[in-house]
C-alpha cells in the first residue's frame, strides 16, 4: 500500500476505510473493497481493472495524528 500511494494510486480499502474512501473510522468512513467477490475481481482485473470508484475523504481528517502547532 505505501508503494501504491507514493505512485498516487487511489486505494480502496483492505482492513477499513482509507484516505480514499472517507477517511478514519470514527468519522463513519465506509470500508470499500475493490470487487464485491473473487470471480468480479478476476473478471474485472482480466478486463483492465475496472473497480468501484472512491469518494475520496471529503474534507474529513484522515489521520489520527493532527499537525500540531
Amino acid at each position: 500500500m505505501a508503494m501504491l500511494r507514493m505512485l498516487a494510486r487511489d486505494l480502496h480499502s483492505n482492513y477499513g476505510p482509507t484516505a480514499d474512501t472517507g477517511g478514519l473510522m470514527q468519522n463513519h468512513a465506509p470500508t470499500i473493497y475493490g470487487y464485491s467477490s473473487l470471480n468480479e475481481l478476476f473478471d474485472g482485473e482480466a478486463s483492465g481493472g475496472a473497480k468501484k470508484p472512491l469518494p475520496g475523504a471529503a474534507g474529513k481528517p484522515v489521520s489520527e495524528r493532527p499537525d500540531k502547532k
